[in-house]
Order: C-alpha cells, then structure tokens, then sequence
C-alpha cells in the first residue's frame, strides 16, 4: 500500500480534510470519540495552547485517509525528562487510540509509526489509555518488533452489551436491596419520577452545566462552568455531536426538575462516559447511582450500541461497584529509529526491570489521563 504522510495544523484543514477525516473515523478499527473531529476540533481550539497540537495524517494517493491522531511534542512526559513526541490527551479525554482504517490497520498503522518515530520527534513516542486487546496494541508489538515499551496497565468500568439483563448480578444483594429501597423512597416523597431522554434538546447542556456548577464541583471550582474555556469546549463538542445524533444524554427527573445527569458520546458501537452531574440536595437518595442502572435499561434495549466504556479512572470505586465490566487499558512509549531511540529503550527496559540505583525514582511514572466521567 503506497500512502502518504503529513503533519498538519488544525486551522489548515479543509472541508475536504474534514470529510475525510470523518470517512475515516466510520471505518476505524478501533471507535474513538475523542479523536473524532466533533471533539477534537473544539478540544484543540479550547484546550490547547495555539499551534501546539498538530495532526498526524496517512493518506493514500486518491487523498482517502487511512490513519489520523493528534501529536503534541513534549520535553518531558511525566518524570522521564526526555523529549516525546506524544498522542496528545487532556483531562477530558479518556481513549487516545488513533484512528487506523480497519481494512488495513497494519500499513496504516506502520506509516503513522515512520512519521511519530522520526529521531527529530524526540526519544520516544508516547502512546497514552489504548486498549490492552485492541488492534492498534497488538500491531504496535508487531510493527515495533517487541520494542514497544508498556510503562502502565489499569482496569476500568464499563458494560458489555448482554442477551438479557444480567447486568446487576456481580452487585451483591446488599447493594441491588439498598438501591432499589432508594428508589422506592425518592419515588414515595415525590409526585412524579421519570427517566427522560435529553440527548435532542437544545436546552438540555445548560441544564447540565447549571446542575454540576450547584454542586461542590461549582464550590471548589472544577465545574465546567469555573472555567471558560472548559465550558466553551463542552459546548462545542455536544453540540456537535448532538447535531450529528451522536449524543446521548440521559435525566433522572424528579417532579419535573432534572436531578441526575448523564453525558455520553457515541462512536461506531461504542458509548464514551463523558461527563455526569447530580442534585446534592438529593444525595441520601443516590440520584446518580440510581441513573446508572437506568443508563443499564436503556443500553440494554439499544441495538446499536455493544459497549460503554465508562472512561472511569481505575480508583473510583463507586463505578467499579457498579458496572459489571473491565477495560484494560496500557499505556506505551516506543523508541524513536536510529541509535538515540535504541538506547534510550535499552536504558529504560532497564530500569522497568528494577535497575534503577538505589533510592532513585523510575522515571516512567507519568500521571494517567483517566478522564473525568467518574466525577
């Protein structure tokens, strides 16, 4: 397969690069709703600082895309105090998997490879949150020949589509009693309780930002709302997706009033966690738990969605008590070509290996991006 390669500015990208980069996102091996230009236009403008974030491109020679992910160079990744060319993420991102057309995700893959590995890049390129069991993992070992290093392994929350619901069942009876009592409660105090599909209304994001803002996310200065460019970038991407008919966005109302919220994205079959929100004024009766097993009936009844992926970080216990299913997720750096990269991966394998001189710190511990739909 002959293609071509580039690595391009967002404000260059044409209405062509556009539609070809979408093509390329329905044909992906591996779905990524944060790389999808409904996300990542507005994650570039919002969340990065201009110019910092570039877009790798593999094309063939008719111009169709064949592999795509956002590259940022970094003098340091974590503690390694080395330059890496990195898969950009940010701290709403929760998947930084590239986009590789399925038909051929080896050659797409290898000439993404060529392009990040470029000794010029830096010593490594970083690879941060892909798939233990997805393509782009196993190619990764295959093209790199063993030399992709793994520095991080973590499970994570999430849901498998199942031919009947069986969803609960790794909950213990305590737990399934205790939610169905606060059910019964919430439903006893007040006239009208009902699960509502808010994903096309166009009020319905206000209405989320106000509801995580009037909590302690809003006290402590993390909602969205807190931060301009944090709001402007959710408003963007929602909207985008929900004009796309791509979002999913799920109420718990209680007398006509949202309590709970759910924010999704959806990607070929796969539903991405984004974001969530509930009423505190409400917290003894657990609006938010009670809304995950509501998102559970309505997957369950969906038949084009197989998989949520709650994008949860591996110590949020609430949702591991929750969703019945685990993701494993690594995280990868492979040496840049030629000599430099050579020993630079030797020195780190090394030290993975328990090399590392007494009382000095391995240096590969760089902090995961594991998203913030647990929040």
């Amino acid at each position: 397969m002959r293609s071509q390669t580039r690595v391009a500015r967002f404000d260059e990208l044409t209405d062509d690069d556009i539609s070809a980069w979408r093509d390329l996102a329905a044909r992906t091996a591996e779905p990524n709703v944060f790389f999808e230009p409904e996300v990542l236009l507005p994650a570039v403008r919002h969340l990065a600082r201009p110019g910092a974030v570039r877009l790798a491109v593999v094309s063939d020679a008719d111009g169709r895309w064949l592999a795509c992910a956002p590259v940022k160079r970094e003098m340091a990744w974590g503690r390694l105090r080395l330059p890496c060319l990195t898969v950009w993420t940010h701290d709403f991102s929760g998947l930084e998997v590239p986009l590789v057309d399925a038909d051929a995700p080896g050659p797409a893959l290898r000439a993404l490879l060529r392009m990040l590995r470029r000794p010029l890049g830096g010593v490594f390129a970083a690879f941060t949150q892909l798939p233990g069991d997805g393509v782009v993992r196993r190619s990764l070992d295959e093209l790199t020949g063993g030399s992709a290093i793994e520095v991080a392994r973590y499970e994570r929350a999430a849901m498998r589509r199942r031919p009947t619901f069986t969803y609960m069942d790794g909950m213990t009876g305590k737990r399934r009693h205790d939610l169905a009592r606060r059910r019964r409660r919430l439903e006893e105090r007040h006239d009208e309780v009902a699960v509502v599909d808010m994903s096309a209304d166009p009020a319905a994001l206000e209405t989320f930002l106000a509801l995580e803002a009037s909590g302690w996310k809003g006290r402590e200065g993390t909602a969205l709302l807190s931060n301009p460019a944090h709001a402007a970038f959710f408003r963007e991407a929602c909207t985008a997706l929900q004009d796309a008919g791509r979002l999913h966005l799920l109420a718990l109302v209680v007398d006509g009033r949202p309590v709970a919220m759910k924010c999704n994205g959806l990607a070929g079959r796969r539903l991405f966690g984004f974001k969530q929100a509930f009423d505190e004024d409400l917290a003894a009766m657990s609006p938010g738990r009670l809304l995950d097993v509501d998102q559970m009936r309505a997957l369950h009844d969906r038949d084009d969605v197989d998989l949520l992926d709650t994008i949860g970080s591996a110590e949020n216990d609430t949702l591991n008590v929750t969703w019945p299913d685990r993701l494993t997720m690594t995280t990868v750096l492979v040496p840049s070509r030629g000599p430099i990269g050579w020993i630079a991966g030797r020195t780190l394998r090394r030290l993975l290996s328990g090399g590392t001189p007494a009382g000095e710190p391995v240096a590969t511990d760089a902090p995961l991006a594991t998203g913030v739909a647990g929040g």
